[in-house]
């Protein structure tokens, strides 16, 4: 898999000492990953979502991170998470997961795909032997996301227009100004929500002649349990399936829905085991989801 020389010549322009704004973000992460190692990051992470992308906001060019493997992804203008991107510390622990989990050979759906990180390490991992789907509904995320894969060379993946539900059709989406937080508007609260293509994993994987996934990635912003509903086959007839996603108690609530909810469907699909990605010495119990902390974590399904 090679990759786009425009694309590695443009890497030189994130090679620089940090501002004093790289430096406060760094500091900021260093909190947070310490607030949160302590279960006390809960309060301040709705007041650090909104105020962060204000208060030092990104870059208003495009940047390059450098990812494993060799891998470049282009980064939006002014999006939130580029410094995260570029120096390596965004979602640490579930990217040692994906690097350490994705096996050569397997399918894989990336469910709330954005720009494509997860996508191109999924691409790294299952080589040319496997195949990985990525879902954005974001028309725009969608373009960068189709940028980055072809830059890449990854041949492997297919890039989806359609966010993943519990039903085929048509739904309202309403974006993030950042980016980063679009999500299916059920409750209609947004006047100025894009109208989107939903599709069930099931029916998309039907149409394609796939009846086996080894792994599902979710992080579709409160939508995670719809779109499980809609896996109900692809569930029973893939024994050794994993499921990731971001278990986000505000965005859940958003949605219409909680974690006690998130566990249920799980179990209904025979995912009988969980543990968090972040703290995953620790197994959890679907019995009891109120052990989930309150702040915004990822969240590993198994059998």
């Amino acid at each position: 898999m090679s990759v786009d020389p425009e694309v590695s010549d443009r890497v030189a322009l994130d090679r620089r000492d940090p501002s004093p704004r790289d430096r406060l973000w760094r500091a900021g992460i260093r909190a947070r990953n310490w607030l949160a190692a302590k279960n006390a990051w809960a309060p301040f992470e709705p007041l650090v979502l909104w105020a962060g992308p204000r208060l030092l906001p990104s870059s208003s060019t495009e940047s390059v991170a450098e990812l494993p493997g060799g891998l470049r992804l282009v980064l939006p203008p002014g999006f939130p998470a580029a410094l995260s991107y570029r120096e390596r510390t965004y979602e640490p622990a579930l990217t040692a997961w994906f690097l350490r989990t994705a096996r050569t050979g397997w399918t894989i759906v990336d469910g709330g795909a954005n720009i494509g990180y997860y996508s191109l390490l999924s691409s790294r991992q299952v080589g040319a032997r496997g195949r990985v789907f990525a879902f954005e509904p974001d028309p725009v995320n969608l373009d960068f996301l189709r940028r980055n894969l072809d830059s890449n060379r990854c041949d492997n993946v297919r890039a989806v227009g359609c966010a993943l539900s519990s039903e085929t059709g048509r739904v309202a989406f309403a974006r993030d100004r950042f980016r980063a937080e679009g999500h299916i508007d059920r409750a209609k609260r947004d006047p100025a929500a894009l109208s989107v293509d939903a599709v069930r994993l099931d029916d998309f994987l039907r149409a394609e002649g796939v009846d086996r996934v080894d792994l599902v990635k979710l992080d579709t912003e409160g939508g995670e349990v719809e779109a499980l509903k809609g896996m109900e086959t692809v569930a029973r007839t893939s024994p050794e399936l994993r499921v990731v996603l971001e278990c986000n108690p505000r965005a859940l609530r958003r949605g219409g829905h909680s974690v006690e909810d998130l566990f249920d469907v799980a179990r209904s699909l025979g995912l009988a085991r969980v543990r968090s990605v972040e703290h995953p010495s620790r197994e959890l119990s679907l019995a009891r989801p109120q052990d989930v902390a309150g702040f915004t974590q990822n969240l590993e399904f198994w059998r």
